[in-house]
């Protein structure tokens, strides 16, 4: 699957970020960050779809999970979320996200609709979010890692691509690899346009 129609790269500016703290986090890294990972948050028993469930479901450490921003898109299941993002962990600070790879990476977690063919404008939106980390905020290769689990090896990963040290999701956020692909360009696309904002986030 790939998305038609596309909006035109830079006119989807980086959306409003809101802070919402998590104790479901580690202070501090152990080095610097290397890749920026790439989820989808799924249906289970604390998401239902909608961001305050993935919100909730993040505050609370008994989950062990946690990521430094949720992104819901622009056309999601419920349409309150619409361009909402959050930023649930300062990016100099470790989220729960891919375990073994968790001290080197800084995780979005995005809407499902996004990757299902069904929000083309959250899925160009994400690609200038992640266009901006990579080539702006940790000067990162605007590249697809395949192989996150080694140090040095920098750039953009699904979660699924670190395996079993990552947590062993191995659809998330997408197995279509022509959508990742089509996104991966993209955000290339976005990075080669720049102009981005001085700065985003904390």
């Amino acid at each position: 699957m790939t998305y038609a129609g596309l909006p035109a790269v830079g006119t989807l500016p980086l959306p409003e970020i809101k802070f919402i703290p998590t104790a479901a986090e580690n202070p501090g890294r152990r080095g610097p960050v290397e890749l920026v990972f790439v989820h989808r948050w799924g249906v289970n028993d604390w998401h239902h779809e909608h961001m305050d469930g993935v919100l909730n479901g993040f505050k609370n450490p008994a989950n062990k999970a946690s990521s430094h921003l949720i992104y819901a898109g622009e056309h999601p299941a419920v349409a309150s979320d619409a361009g909402r993002c959050v930023q649930m962990v300062k990016f100099a600070d470790t989220a729960w996200t891919e375990m073994g790879d968790n001290v080197r990476g800084v995780a979005i977690e995005t809407g499902d609709q996004i990757w299902e063919g069904a929000d083309p404008e959250g899925f160009a939106r994400l690609a200038r979010i992640v266009a901006f980390l990579t080539q702006q905020r940790f000067k990162l290769p605007v590249h697809w890692q395949r192989d996150p689990n080694t140090h040095g090896n920098c750039g953009i990963a699904r979660h699924a691509d670190g395996g079993a040290f990552a947590g062993g999701h191995t659809d998330c956020p997408t197995t279509d690899i022509e959508l990742w692909q089509q996104f991966i360009a993209r955000v290339q696309q976005e990075a080669a346009h720049g102009k981005f904002r001085p700065s985003w986030g904390e």
